[in-house]
């Protein structure tokens, strides 16, 4: 079973940096390693002791992994991923109903694809990181 579609990413808005579970990060005067998310909440770790941060929705969005790579980096997508498909760009968006799916970023050939097309693409960016890629002229 590939277990790679448990992991989660995190996006500090203040820092304007991404984590990945084992990054360590600064909060506050004090340094954690980002350990993943437990019921919806950012598990970290200090000096062996776990800790869930909590009350900061503000300030840390949490991303889920797809589970899958693509096909140009063999890097995992992420929920905000960008990427190319069909020659298009599209976002990796989630919802409770839908899991996760592709959404075109061209918006008068909007679509979505489900997690079988996430094979043939390719990584561009993330919504985050490079929100100008989110300027996509219709």
């Amino acid at each position: 079973m590939n277990t790679d579609r448990f992991l989660t990413r995190v996006f500090d808005t203040q820092e304007k940096k991404m984590f990945y579970p084992g990054d360590k990060f600064k909060f506050d005067v004090r340094t954690f390693t980002f350990a993943g998310v437990d019921n919806g909440r950012i598990l970290v770790e200090e000096a062996g002791e776990y800790i869930c941060l909590v009350d900061f929705p503000d300030r840390f969005v949490l991303m889920m992994c797809s589970g899958a790579t693509t096909n140009n980096t063999n890097k995992l997508l992420y929920e905000s991923d960008i990427v190319k498909h069909n020659g298009s760009l599209a976002i990796i968006k989630w919802n409770l109903y839908e899991g996760l799916y592709l959404e075109s970023l061209n918006y008068e050939d909007a679509y979505k694809f489900h997690s079988t097309a996430f094979v043939s693409c390719s990584y561009i960016g993330n919504k985050w990181e490079n929100p100008e890629l989110l300027e996509v002229k219709a």
